[in-house]
């Protein structure tokens, strides 16, 4: 697990990080794609589900990101998550933003394995990743 997660965290670094002035926004996007893909796959309840969890294991670190927060993993809901992060500073939102969707993917990978959950996250983040290669190279991200 050590080298695909070591580089699925890797890319979720550079992508968050490629625009400091858009990190939040980047990291509801990266969000919302990756709700849009699972839940077709282990459906609302199962992404809310782990979700959560990512959201608790992270408040371990960043504990503003925990308290009172009914976060909801709906698309419609990741609001709760941008007004949390947008509370913080640059570095610190990018830093947990980085930190929560590494232990989400860590997560998946424990459950999934890292083939299937690398062809997950290709699959979510296409565009995403093309955008951080010139020329876009969808076979180079998140291998």
């Amino acid at each position: 697990m050590a080298s695909i997660a070591h580089s699925l965290h890797q890319t979720i670094q550079l992508v968050i990080t490629q625009r400091p002035d858009a990190v939040v926004n980047t990291s509801i996007d990266l969000w919302k794609m990756l709700a849009s893909t699972l839940n077709s796959t282990i459906g609302e309840v199962g992404f809310h589900t782990l979700f959560l969890r990512s959201v608790y294991t992270t408040g371990k670190t960043f504990p503003w990101m925990m308290p009172g927060h009914a976060f909801q993993a709906a698309e419609f809901e990741f609001e709760k998550l941008r007004a949390c992060l947008e509370g913080q500073v640059i570095t610190e939102s990018s830093a947990a933003s980085a930190s929560l969707l590494n232990t989400f993917v860590d997560m998946l990978i424990l459950l999934l394995g890292e083939q299937l959950t690398t062809v997950i996250l290709r699959s979510a983040w296409r565009d995403r990743c093309a955008e951080m290669h010139a020329p876009p190279r969808a076979d180079k991200c998140l291998q």
